[in-house]
């Protein structure tokens, strides 16, 4: 029998912890999709007879009554999991509460230890109060690729540290900004490792959002998602691979690389595709701390518009018909 949770925050860390959803009294549940391994993803032997298929969500940022009734529903949520009362959730405490959710994560030890360690940021042992409040407002950055992610994870990365490191001690000095902010699509082992020794509540994916796992698109993390001009991707993505397989531009066709990618033949899908996943999401949760940047600098030639040296009048006037067509209607115009 799984019980009934009422408290939105509860099941929130519920979705976190055991990685699906968690029951609500008159819903069913139908389950999605999970294209990806990590600790988010929903385990096949998971107890799904009467988990929720809607799930309400808070917001962590604010003011007045709403923030005053946020930390009443954190409290409350901390307190299901604090079976002791003494200010900690432990592992025996969370996975008692996995189990009786019908978790089949909860009867693995291991995973319900590394999911304690993956929230445990002072790397105690066990699970304050302040720890559980920081994860249900993490902070996800997300981009299809060529779009600006190292600079936006950079950016992410000096911002969230802004008051634990100062310009000598700052990682971004010695390490890269994909080692600071690591990415959900990394191999399960090497995810978990990054989670454990990070000290702060950011994660980037490359993946479009109809992708992401369910713990991430139905929680309230903060979502912060680039894009960039479209001509600017294709020739950014064009060199990227061109340099990853070690082939000079004479053996690799520039017109190839744009004949793939009109045909959706990217990194992370049709670009226009990921782009209006990310902006209708926006538009449909305007609860969630949700913000689409555009990313005008073109690194590999430090300025925007490199583009024009690689397309013929014809190839722009293919790609701009074809984002026309593609975008219609939705809203949202890419100049």
């Amino acid at each position: 029998m799984v019980a009934i949770i009422k408290t939105k925050n509860i099941r929130q860390f519920l979705i976190y912890a055991g990685g699906g959803r968690v029951a609500e009294e008159g819903k069913g549940y139908r389950e999605g999709s999970y294209v990806i391994t990590s600790i988010f993803q929903l385990d096949d032997n998971d107890d799904l007879s009467n988990h929720d298929e809607d799930h309400d969500e808070i917001a962590c940022s604010g003011g007045g009554e709403g923030d005053k009734q946020e930390e009443a529903d954190i409290t409350e949520a901390f307190k299901v999991f604090d079976e002791d009362g003494n200010g900690y959730i432990s592992t025996t405490e969370l996975q008692a509460v996995l189990v009786k959710q019908g978790f089949a994560k909860g009867n693995e030890i291991g995973r319900v230890e590394m999911t304690i360690s993956s929230v445990d940021r002072n790397h105690d042992g066990r699970v304050d109060y302040m720890e559980i409040k920081d994860m249900m407002c993490n902070v996800v950055v997300l981009s299809a690729p060529k779009t600006g992610t190292t600079w936006l994870k950079s950016l992410a990365f000096a911002i969230t540290t802004r008051e634990k490191f100062d310009e000598s001690t700052n990682p971004l000095l010695t390490k890269l900004a994909h080692e600071c902010v690591p990415y959900l699509e990394r191999p399960l082992e090497e995810f978990e490792d990054a989670i454990k020794n990070s000290s702060i509540s950011l994660l980037a994916s490359h993946l479009p959002y109809a992708s992401l796992p369910e713990s991430v698109a139905a929680s309230n993390c903060k979502i912060v998602y680039i894009y960039r001009n479209v001509k600017d991707v294709i020739v950014s993505w064009y060199h990227f691979l061109r340099e990853i397989v070690k082939v000079p531009m004479e053996d690799a066709p520039f017109e190839e690389a744009f004949e793939e990618f009109c045909q959706g033949i990217s990194g992370a899908g049709p670009y226009w595709d990921h782009i209006l996943g990310y902006w209708k999401a926006s538009l449909e949760r305007p609860d969630r701390d949700f913000v689409v940047l555009e990313n005008r600098v073109f690194f590999r030639k430090a300025k925007d518009g490199d583009w024009q040296n690689y397309f013929s009048d014809e190839m722009k006037e293919k790609i701009d018909k074809l984002m026309d067509e593609k975008l219609s209607g939705t809203g949202l115009v890419l100049k």
